[in-house]
Formats: structure tokens, sequence, C-alpha cells
């Protein structure tokens, strides 16, 4: 058996046996970090043979997003594989990209200008509308 089905099982059995690990860490949070543990050193293991991706990301961007990341539990890692892996199950980019039409730019440009009509409500808003 490799150490690849190892630490897999290990994690499954883990996972399969709550109860009796709650009664053992006494703290959901224990249980938690010990399941994502086991969970990452298996994924940890699948990555050894991988291959790396480097990107130039604006410094800002990057630690607004690691911020984000790191109050989901995930790593920046795991997010670029979620990423790549919807661009595979999409077979393409795993949402819409489109350039904005005319009248959209418009509104954006005014916008920046701070030239553009902004409303105080979403009731002021369909006021206006329906006028």
């Amino acid at each position: 058996m490799t150490n690849n089905n190892f630490d897999m099982s290990f994690s499954r059995d883990f996972l399969l046996d709550l109860p009796e690990q709650l009664m053992y860490y006494n703290r959901i949070d224990d249980v938690i970090t010990k399941a994502k543990s086991c969970l990452l050193r298996d994924q940890e293991f699948k990555m050894r043979n991988g291959s790396y991706v480097q990107a130039r990301i604006d410094p800002r961007i990057k630690e607004e997003a690691r911020h984000i990341l790191d109050e989901l539990g995930i790593s920046m890692s795991e997010a670029i594989v979620v990423y790549l892996k919807q661009i595979i199950l999409h077979r393409g980019i795993p949402f819409e990209l489109k350039l904005p039409n005319k009248a959209t730019l418009q509104a954006m440009q005014q916008l920046e200008a701070d030239k553009g009509v902004t409303f105080d409500s979403v009731d002021e808003l369909f006021e206006d509308l329906e006028n």
C-alpha cells in the first residue's frame, strides 16, 4: 500500500468516526483542524509531483485576496487549483467576460468623474426610473 493510500484511508476513517473523535478531542475546532490536516497531508503528497505557476500580481490585490482566503480557510495555492479545475469543468473561464456596451461605459465614466446620478435609496432610484 502506498503512503498516499494510507493517508487517504486515514483521512476517510477519521472523518467517518467523528463522534468518537469529538470525545477524544473535546472540541469541534480540534476535530476540524485534525481533519483538515489529514486532507492537506494527502493533497501535499499529490502536489509533490506537481508543477509551479508563477504570475505577477499587484501586491494590494494579492493581500486582499489572501485576507478573504484566510477567512475561508484555504490557501492561495488551493484557490488557484479550484480556479483551474473550474476552467477545465467549464471548458473556459468560469465566469462571463464582457466589455461594457456604450451606455454602460458612458455611465461608468460619468460616475468616475463625479458627474453621474446617484441615489440615497433604492426607492429614489425607482422613482427616477418611473419618471
